[in-house]
């Protein structure tokens, strides 16, 4: 995609304002993403920059804690192998989605994330007693959510297909 020299401009400004955000209290893709798609791309290639961006504000900040020391990677092993797999299975059923619902479906997402937010001010101020283990809970929230939706693809069958309004493509 090629872009107006004022869109670069605008990118750049989103950036920086997004990382600010990220930095102070994570979601700035609650910027970025609005305004990539705006821009006219793809909703799936919106996701991809604004998580690859976001990559780099995650590795950063990872690497500082890795160098002062905090991570004991014995505890962080787990997560990291789940968010590998969860991620690329992740974007593989982004990639199955028809991109005009992406399209729609996106924005009434990051409207409701924003009002959650909004709604829930004490939002990480108290720890709270962790209810799953380690094992359960990456394996969940980074594997067993895509390969539910998966198998929820698979054992429908046309269920889900264009032909009756679902969200998924079914040509190969």
């Amino acid at each position: 995609m090629e872009f107006e020299f004022y869109y670069y401009v605008i990118f750049l400004v989103t950036g920086f304002v997004a990382g600010f955000i990220d930095a102070i209290a994570g979601g700035g893709g609650i910027i970025t993403i609005p305004v990539l798609m705006a821009s006219g791309m793809p909703p799936h290639v919106a996701l991809a920059t604004n998580k690859l961006q976001a990559t780099f504000g995650s590795g950063m900040a990872a690497f500082n804690f890795i160098r002062k020391g905090f991570i004991k990677w014995s505890e962080v092993a787990k997560g990291v192998f789940y968010t590998f797999v969860g991620a690329a299975l992740g974007t593989y059923a982004i990639l199955l989605m028809d991109p005009n619902m992406l399209a729609k479906v996106i924005p009434v997402m990051l409207v409701a994330i924003f009002i959650y937010t909004l709604l829930s001010p004490k939002m990480g101020e108290n720890d709270r007693h962790a209810y799953l283990g380690q094992h359960l809970f990456f394996f969940y929230f980074r594997f067993g959510d895509w390969l539910l939706r998966w198998l929820f693809r698979t054992w429908n069958g046309n269920l889900l297909d264009d032909s009756h309004g679902g969200a998924f493509r079914t040509e190969s």
